[in-house]
């Protein structure tokens, strides 16, 4: 498992952030915008943008499998088998996985519950995504009004 995240690690580090990237920063510097994605890359980051918040969680981190609060920046290194949090427990990814409970088990960590009040006091919210609605994101509807159909990205 560890070095399936870690190609996707090695992957993302190759990318860049594309023209939305950037777009959404331009949109932070104008108005008071929180990014909330389900991307588990840092793209955003790179493209400048400050107020992201990760649902899934962040492949760039690891965190300790005995207590998910101990996360740890990877930097340009591999999560390696025998790399252990201050516990002694091994890192691993950052990343919400099948058949997980983001409360139960790392959804504060995430930005869930930022995230979750971030669309309770939002004037608006856009949805911008390539792909379709997984459930996770059916919360974010702000302050209960009518949510806007999704918008999509070429």
């Amino acid at each position: 498992m560890l070095e399936f995240y870690d190609q996707r690690r090695r992957a993302f580090r190759e990318a860049q952030p594309n023209a939305a990237h950037r777009a959404l920063v331009d949109l932070e510097r104008a108005d008071d915008v929180r990014i909330v994605t389900q991307n588990v890359d840092d793209l955003h980051e790179r493209a400048g943008s400050t107020k992201v918040l990760h649902l899934q969680g962040e492949i760039m981190l690891a965190r300790g499998t005995r207590d998910p609060r101990l996360v740890r920046r990877l930097g340009e290194r591999d999560n390696e088998r025998g790399d252990r949090c201050e516990f002694g427990s091994q890192l691993r990814p950052h990343i919400v996985w099948f058949g997980e409970l983001w409360a139960e088990d790392i959804g504060a960590e995430t930005g869930l519950a930022d995230a979750l009040e971030c669309g309770r006091r939002a004037r608006a919210c856009r949805d911008v995504r390539r792909s379709e609605v997984s459930g996770a994101d059916l919360r974010f509807a702000p302050g209960g009004r009518r949510r806007a159909e999704p918008q999509r990205c070429s």
